[in-house]
């Protein structure tokens, strides 16, 4: 502790991070350094792309359409020393013939059927309802 500074803990942090630079070769701390920052980036574009998604589906409309549902799949993260995460989509066919794709909950995707037609109701990329029309 340094006394009567109350800033004990940032001189030490600041000097042990100056001394484990002085005593390595640069052409290992210019490496280290580059990978950090590009590691923090990484991070950083992730957040910032996870937020402007949310932004951007929050103010749109909530649409409802009747549809039928063109196609299906699953796509599964992970796996191997790790645990696994399952993402299920429908792809929709509007009364005009275009396309799009949704991200649905699990319980959505064993219930909808490929062919089936419906109600679907969505805001952006967020998929609400979908209520099959018999």
């Amino acid at each position: 502790m340094t006394g009567s500074s109350g800033d004990w803990m940032g001189d030490d942090i600041t000097s042990g991070i100056a001394d484990f630079f002085h005593d390595v070769p640069l052409y290992f701390a210019i490496p280290f350094v580059v990978i950090f920052l590009m590691i923090i980036s990484l991070f950083a574009i992730g957040i910032i792309k996870t937020i402007s998604q949310w932004l951007h589906n929050r103010a749109q409309d909530v649409l409802t359409e009747p549809v039928m549902v063109s196609g299906k799949r699953q796509h599964v993260r992970g796996g191997s020393n790790s645990s696994t995460s399952t993402y299920y989509y429908i792809t929709f066919e509007k009364q005009d013939r275009s396309r799009f794709e949704l991200e649905v909950p699990e319980e959505q995707y064993g219930i909808i059927a490929e062919g089936d037609n419906g109600q679907l109701t969505y805001q952006g990329s967020w998929f609400k309802t979908f209520e099959r029309i018999v």
